[in-house]
């Protein structure tokens, strides 16, 4: 089988409306002894519609309520249970794999949003567009079984989990049980996220412009190279009935029309995310520095 690169067809980006079957990995579930019937459930697309459209109708009120209150917290606001707890599960994700678990996770992350919400702030639009949309986007990437899939979760995680020094769930935690950390690891946090940003946005198309070779007859072109012959020789190429070799070979690529709209839904996504935390960086950061500067 050989591999090699070029631009994919034009055909490749016309939306398919084909119903995809569900495939089951039974095995995979039954190690995270996760149910086969939740698992059908869950990638339903009604189920990821309906959560991002609660968690953002619960957000925006509880925003107002907030703001009727001044700010005032409420008197459940310690996260310290949460953010040591996901720290724990996003490097055990890192470690034993699992779409599964990561797009599951996503739904965990929400509290995210309630602890800033019980401390008495509001939720950004920045924060609850990330939240939701990357619930949707993670939804995708495991039901169409998208190829880059894993890379893309374990980079996530890897950000989430390995970076102890200036992690987002890492740096909170420590700030919870009242462990000094650097000011500056939380701008360094953020310049971790839109570097995973901008590998997220080479890794998602890159699939694209990948194809192989297979044999449409495995048997056949195996039993021909028995005889000592190759793909590339005369005979092998001349050989069989009206001038069709014994091994017919079929180039295919990566990609199939529904990964492609997940790669575009996907490129469109982390884009997005790129101006918003480079602008959340510039105007925090930046700016911040300029000011202080006599």
């Amino acid at each position: 089988m050989s591999v090699h690169f070029g631009f994919p067809p034009s055909s490749l980006f016309i939306l398919d409306q084909a119903q995809i079957k569900l495939t089951i990995p039974t095995h995979q579930l039954a190690k995270f002894g996760i149910s086969t019937a939740f698992y059908t459930i869950t990638l339903h697309l009604r189920v990821s519609l309906v959560a991002i459209f609660i968690y953002t109708t619960v957000v925006l009120l509880l925003n107002d309520m907030d703001r009727r209150r001044h700010g005032m917290p409420w008197a459940i606001n310690h996260m310290r249970r949460h953010d040591t707890f996901y720290t724990v599960l996003v490097e055990g994700l890192f470690c034993r794999g699992g779409q599964i678990t990561s797009y599951m996770s996503k739904f965990y992350e929400v509290i995210d949003t309630a602890i800033i919400l019980a401390k008495g702030r509001q939720a950004s639009l920045h924060h609850i567009y990330h939240h939701a949309g990357v619930i949707l986007v993670s939804w995708a990437l495991v039901r169409f079984e998208y190829p880059p899939a894993l890379i893309l979760f374990f980079l996530t995680a890897g950000v989430h989990a390995l970076k102890v020094s200036s992690n987002k769930y890492t740096y909170y935690a420590l700030i919870s049980i009242h462990v000094a950390v650097p000011q500056s690891a939380k701008a360094v946090m953020t310049v971790i996220q839109i570097v995973q940003f901008f590998i997220d946005l080479i890794v998602c198309p890159s699939y694209l412009f990948v194809f192989y070779d297979i044999p449409l007859h495995y048997a056949r072109c195996t039993d021909y190279r028995e005889m000592g012959d190759t793909l590339d020789t005369r005979a092998s190429r001349d050989a069989g009935t009206n001038g069709q070799s014994y091994c017919d070979i079929r180039t295919v690529g990566c990609m199939n029309k529904s990964h492609t709209s997940v790669a575009w839904l996907g490129i469109i996504f982390i884009l997005s995310l790129t101006w918003m935390f480079l602008q959340f960086f510039r105007s925090t950061y930046l700016q911040a520095a300029k000011k202080k500067t006599p």
